[in-house]
């Protein structure tokens, strides 16, 4: 799909603004970059996928009143920490390999886009593909917007398992076996999580979303001043 789109929108540029061949080989490199984004959202989905699964996983043992077998409890409550251990190494391996592209994307998506607004305000009246333009902005914007949803579901997800934990240590129904997955559980959130950080700067979030378009409208504005007083 993003290869399609990216292949309409090269021929289009080419064809109205005669560009070398260069610049095509160029502008289908980029396309890596829409693609490490999607494989990110896509690890991070599978990933809330997994954590939402533990947590039905955690409620349909822990309301479950007939588990007398005390080695079944046992088995059960180490397979669940081990998976719960190996979701909190995925999610250590996506911050520590993903980080430095996050970082590319978010600052080369603020100055493309102020590069962008600036050539419209400069070229208005001209001859010049503003569709176009409009239109890979708004790619990219909603692919940022999408990347840090899709941080926003684990961390949700991530809080909802551990107030499960939590409803489930204060009934009765639990087992002894059970109390301890959960501690162990809760300890090692308590421990081991925080959101997405891309090396210390900022976090992948709803947050970050405000703060790159605050920063994109304070510019244009500051474009269209200068635009006005020439």
């Amino acid at each position: 799909m993003i290869f399609g789109f990216y292949t309409i929108l090269i021929t289009y540029f080419t064809t109205t603004l005669k560009m070398s061949a260069f610049a095509v080989v160029c502008s289908f490199i980029n396309i890596t970059v829409d693609i490490n984004q999607i494989y990110v959202m896509r690890i991070i989905e599978f990933l809330k996928d997994k954590v939402v699964l533990l947590e039905a996983n955690i409620l349909k043992y822990g309301n479950e009143e007939g588990i007398n077998n005390d080695d079944n409890i046992e088995d059960y409550c180490e397979k669940v920490l081990e998976v719960y251990i190996d979701i909190r190494k995925c999610y250590g391996l996506i911050e520590s390999l993903f980080r430095l592209p996050i970082l590319y994307v978010t600052v080369t998506l603020v100055i493309q886009t102020l590069i962008q607004i600036q050539m419209t305000i400069v070229l208005l009246g001209m001859e010049f593909p503003y569709f176009s333009v409009f239109l890979w902005m708004s790619k990219n914007i909603s692919m940022m917007l999408l990347l840090n949803g899709k941080g926003e579901g684990l961390y949700r997800a991530n809080e909802s398992l551990r107030e499960t934990c939590l409803q489930l240590l204060g009934t009765t129904s639990v087992s002894g076996q059970q109390k301890k997955l959960l501690k162990n559980i809760l300890r090692i959130h308590a421990s081991s999580h925080s959101k997405l950080s891309v090396f210390g700067l900022f976090d992948l979030d709803a947050e970050l979303d405000v703060a790159t378009l605050t920063i994109i409208v304070n510019y244009t504005f500051v474009l269209l001043q200068f635009a006005f007083l020439k």
